[in-house]
């Protein structure tokens, strides 16, 4: 069966929680997540689905790495919605076309974007000599001078994104942390390969020289594709998650187990444990931030699917009540005159 626009719905919800070490010597949390559903500001659903999550540096010499992060994710979203739904025909678009543009114009893009808005951001409030001097107390006279260089290593971060539309996905990866797909059966796979020389804490990042070249972009085309084909959940996070586990085995149970308790319970009961879950997986883990963000695409089985259904009858019924009890209003207004 080839999948039509009706078919496939998609859910998404996130989290952003501080670092237990980060908490004990007062970091701010340098991670920033972001998505969009939907064509419309009040759409809960989609396709569309714009996710990104990112996750800033904190070293010595990114300490605007928090604002670095939430650029990217601000930068991100901005491409993708006006790159892939704004004016581009996207039901005429090949899957050959489709890679071509999203592997050699789509870095750029964003790159160029959040290199636009870090450079407003020091326009607006130029490094300062205070932040110099602690640059100093925590490093030394070759990092004080790395940032006179390059200023873009102030706000250094990674990015991860996904855009799901009706007829593909795109996975976008600048350093570390993962991006893995859920099936039906709870089985984990990687849409995109783990770059190797992202080891220990050097990792590639919006900061660096010609950081377009560094992105690992995949398509994935499903147009011919059944349903079932498609995976269940989409998971983008931050490697404050991954580093809390000793192998990649082990983190990937995470979704096997994640998708059990979105299937017992709904997506929106798992969205008011996860920042529990989070916090508990940094203190006993990283310690490091950790963002998690999750795409579920809808079944019918879903208690997610007859939730929604449930709510969307309830809010027209809301609305149509509202309108006619202000008609009422209105012609008992014009009675009196």
């Amino acid at each position: 069966m080839d999948l039509k626009s009706s078919d496939v719905q998609w859910l998404c919800i996130g989290k952003s929680v501080q670092g237990s070490s980060h908490l004990k010597s007062q970091l701010p949390n340098q991670d920033a997540i972001d998505w969009i559903l939907g064509t419309l500001p009040q759409d809960h659903e989609g396709p569309p689905v714009i996710l990104a999550v990112s996750d800033g540096h904190g070293s010595a010499k990114s300490f605007r790495s928090d604002r670095g992060s939430k650029f990217a994710v601000e930068s991100t979203i901005k491409v993708l919605k006006d790159f892939f739904l704004g004016n581009q025909a996207e039901n005429n678009v090949n899957i050959a076309t489709l890679k071509d543009i999203t592997q050699n114009l789509l870095p750029k893009l964003i790159s160029d974007e959040w290199i636009k808005q870090v450079q407003s951001d020091l326009h607006k409030e130029p490094i300062s000599q205070k932040e110099k001097e602690v640059l100093l107390e925590k490093s030394d006279q070759g990092a004080l001078e790395s940032i006179e260089n390059n200023p873009l290593l102030v706000y250094g971060a990674t990015l991860l994104a996904t855009l799901v539309t009706e007829l593909y996905i795109v996975y976008i990866q600048l350093g570390d942390g993962d991006i893995f797909t859920v099936d039906a059966s709870g089985h984990s796979n990687r849409p995109l390969p783990k770059d190797e020389r992202l080891i220990a804490n050097e990792t590639t990042s919006l900061c660096s020289p010609k950081a377009w070249n560094e992105f690992n972009i995949h398509v994935d085309w499903f147009l011919e594709k059944s349903t079932k084909e498609l995976p269940v959940l989409i998971f983008l996070s931050t490697d404050g998650y991954s580093n809390s586990f000793l192998t990649d085995d082990e983190f990937f149970k995470i979704g096997k187990d994640y998708l059990e308790i979105i299937r017992d319970k709904g997506i929106y009961n798992l969205e008011r444990q996860l920042k529990d879950f989070l916090e508990q997986t940094s203190e006993k883990g990283s310690g490091d931030d950790i963002t998690l963000g999750i795409i579920k695409r809808i079944e019918s089985e879903d208690r997610d699917y007859l939730v929604g259904v449930t709510s969307n009858i309830q809010k027209k019924t809301e609305i149509l009540e509202k309108t006619m009890n202000q008609n009422l209003d209105n012609y008992s207004n014009l009675e009196k005159k």
